[in-house]
């Protein structure tokens, strides 16, 4: 694959970004994609107003294609074309931001897998997914950053008009983060997933995957810096699913529980 992208900026207030990018598939050929987006700041209100298009490909995977048992060979490649235009707004000297985004999907040959009991990989012809999503961040004091967003998003089969497998409704998230003396940084966030359709694991029919809350708690450390080649040494923890929520990200697949994280991390 090869592809390249331009961005200018005009009047210092309009920025516009353009790409193409073209893949060279064995087993598919040639495809062509491309994107093209806008930003225009309003200088009276410190608005900014965006809107993008786009077209993408995807190629099946090779346990998609050829998974004993679930792979099938006469896989198309995934096709798709978006939209989105929202707006952004910075408040209270930039420490508070604001956006709003809608976006609209369409799907062309959208990879899936079909029915029980093999689970045979398939193409849906045409799909689509539609919806809004909002984020807000907040910085009330140095050092601390509020996060949180919420996306809304209507996901369907367009032959069928029933809802796209494992695709919540409702999806949402808030974190807070705080650092100190440029060296520490702790951390608590959320995630919230709605309900969605799944396949039942054991009576094979379709069924609704209940929705769930998980939070994780994460802190870090710089140890060192500029050591050598490395400019930075850190020491990670994180302790994912604090409550020890028992939840299914696809139904029969249980995530796992309360989950602790040590690492090192470094920079060059």
């Amino acid at each position: 694959a090869g592809y390249v992208q331009g961005q200018v900026t005009l009047w210092d207030r309009l920025t516009l970004v353009g790409g193409g990018r073209v893949d060279d598939h064995s087993r598919f050929g040639d495809h062509s994609t491309g994107q093209a987006s806008a930003a225009y700041v309003l200088r009276s209100t410190g608005t900014t107003l965006r809107a993008g298009y786009g077209t993408a490909f995807r190629a099946p995977s090779m346990n998609q294609l050829f998974r004993p048992g679930s792979g099938n060979p006469n896989l198309r490649p995934e096709r798709s074309r978006s939209v989105e235009a929202g707006v952004e707004q910075a408040l209270w000297e930039k420490q508070f931001h604001i956006s709003a985004t809608y976006f609209h999907t369409r799907f062309t040959d959208l990879i899936d897998f079909g029915p029980p009991p093999s689970f045979q990989s398939l193409n849906i012809d045409r799909a689509q997914a539609e919806g809004v999503e909002l984020l807000a961040e907040i910085r009330p004091i140095k050092g601390l950053l509020f996060r949180g967003g919420y996306t809304f998003t209507e996901a369907i089969d367009s032959n069928t008009q029933q809802p796209l497998r494992r695709r919540p409704k409702h999806l949402g998230s808030a974190s807070a983060t705080y650092e100190f003396d440029k060296q520490y940084s702790v951390s608590v966030s959320g995630l919230f997933v709605g309900r969605r359709f799944d396949t039942d694991p054991v009576a094979f029919g379709r069924a609704e995957n209940g929705g769930y809350a998980k939070f994780d708690l994460a802190a870090a450390a710089t140890l060192a810096e500029r050591w050598g080649p490395v400019s930075a040494v850190r020491l990670t923890a994180k302790i994912e699913n604090l409550l020890d929520k028992q939840y299914d990200e696809a139904l029969g697949f249980p995530a796992l529980g309360l989950t602790y994280l040590v690492g090192i991390e470094a920079n060059f």
